[in-house]
């Protein structure tokens, strides 16, 4: 699922707009998809980008280097 269709299922299931802006914001999969996740809105969230950056892809990295 791409951004822009995580964004229009977003409004149809009537939430409302994140407190920032939609370019503030990244999509990071809650299970990643490398361990037999799906690609779904129900397996998506929204984190801010400077986060996203900063704390989730680090962590990831050296988790799935062990």
């Amino acid at each position: 699922m791409c951004k822009k269709d995580f964004i229009n299922e977003w409004y149809k299931r009537g939430l409302e707009m994140p407190e920032e802006w939609w370019e503030l914001y990244q999509i990071h999969h809650i299970k990643p998809c490398e361990y037999g996740e799906e690609n779904t809105f129900e397996n998506l969230t929204l984190v801010l980008t400077t986060e996203h950056q900063k704390k989730l892809n680090p962590w990831w990295r050296a988790y799935g280097g062990q």
